[in-house]
């Protein structure tokens, strides 16, 4: 054990020579389970904050929500997974297993949360679906995390009253008051609307959320969400459909 008792002392301590033993592989563990149901939260939050967003047209800051919705959904099933992310200046992943000891790599890839969480993910849960085919070359994560810079830094301003070239086709749906047929699509999708550019802002979280919640479910972990956390989601979902209220059972 590292035995830190102050940030100062995690910040000089010998992270990398770390190896767990039984006992900090179990509590490591136990602790994943809790932070996975933390992180499921603010994913669920951030697609229903942004499924909001996308009914009242207001699609900017919805593309932020939504890559963030990723973020947290591939974080848990990290987590749920036994996987640690833990950064000592480096970012590393750690197994909750008997004797694993820290891994980083050299790669500034790595080194961000985000890149990072994307590019560990990758390397560990390669046979992942959603990483199964590309969007336009690129890998379904690494192309939402790219849409949302585009909006956040690359473009001068945000779009609205209109929208970026990569929501014509939902914004266009939605217009036409289709939004609730278009949500059923993509959650019915075999994994096909997924990967098509004009689909994928949106059917790639909700394909992510779908299948954290199918792990949860597998691994019998109650998500264990207060009445006010039920009450704020069912407030942001534009439409209630049973899948996506399925999110929220505990």
């Amino acid at each position: 054990s590292l035995n830190c008792q102050t940030l100062e002392e995690w910040r000089v301590a010998d992270f990398k020579s770390l190896q767990l033993d039984k006992g900090q592989a179990y509590v490591l563990s136990t602790e994943l389970i809790e932070d996975s149901k933390d992180l499921y939260f603010k994913g669920i939050l951030s697609l229903f904050e942004a499924l909001k967003s996308i009914n009242l047209k207001l699609f900017s800051w919805a593309t932020v929500k939504i890559y963030y919705s990723l973020y947290y959904f591939l974080r848990a099933t990290m987590a749920i997974n036994g996987v640690a992310l833990i950064r000592h200046k480096s970012l590393y992943y750690l197994k909750a297993l008997d004797g694993e000891t820290p891994v980083t790599k050299g790669y500034k890839k790595y080194n961000s949360d985000h890149s990072g969480t994307i590019n560990y993910f990758i390397d560990l849960f390669g046979t992942d679906i959603l990483l199964s085919q590309s969007v336009d070359t690129t890998n379904a994560y690494d192309w939402l995390m790219n849409k949302r810079e585009q909006v956040n830094y690359r473009e001068r301003q945000f779009n609205e009253p209109n929208q970026s070239g990569f929501w014509d086709t939902i914004a266009d749906q939605i217009n036409k008051g289709n939004l609730e047929k278009l949500l059923k699509e993509y959650i019915q999708d075999k994994y096909i609307l997924c990967f098509q550019e004009e689909h994928a802002v949106l059917a790639i979280p909700i394909k992510r959320a779908l299948l954290t919640k199918e792990k949860l479910d597998a691994e019998k972990i109650s998500i264990g969400l207060t009445r006010d956390q039920r009450e704020i989601l069912l407030e942001l979902l534009p439409i209630k459909i049973p899948e996506l209220l399925n999110l929220i059972d505990t």
